[in-house]
């Protein structure tokens, strides 16, 4: 089984008071177009193996612009190949991380 994710969008946090979440209406807008220099991956593929990572959003150059970037992610799907699925309701947990890694 996979975790496919497409139709990806760079975004901003756009706020200066740093305690308002990101949930909050209006926080999270389109990135300005300067930001030539960070990207989101357009696909995304995850293997249900529990240890495999992907890069989501990088960054190539001076990319620091305001350091408040956002993915969107338009479409998400889990694949289960045919033979291997069971009916039922399941759970499932997608563990993010943010790492400093320049």
């Amino acid at each position: 089984a996979e975790i496919s994710i497409s139709d990806t969008a760079l975004k901003s946090y756009d706020t200066d008071d740093n305690t308002v979440v990101p949930e909050h209406t209006g926080v999270i807008v389109d990135a300005i177009s300067s930001w030539s220099n960070v990207k989101v991956e357009s696909s995304i593929v995850l293997p249900t193996d529990g240890s495999t990572s992907k890069k989501v959003i990088s960054t190539s150059g001076d990319a620091v612009e305001n350091g408040k970037y956002a993915a969107e992610f338009n479409k998400v799907e889990l694949s289960v190949p045919q033979g291997v699925a069971q009916e039922g309701d399941f759970n499932g947990t997608v563990t993010w991380t943010l790492s400093d890694a320049v």
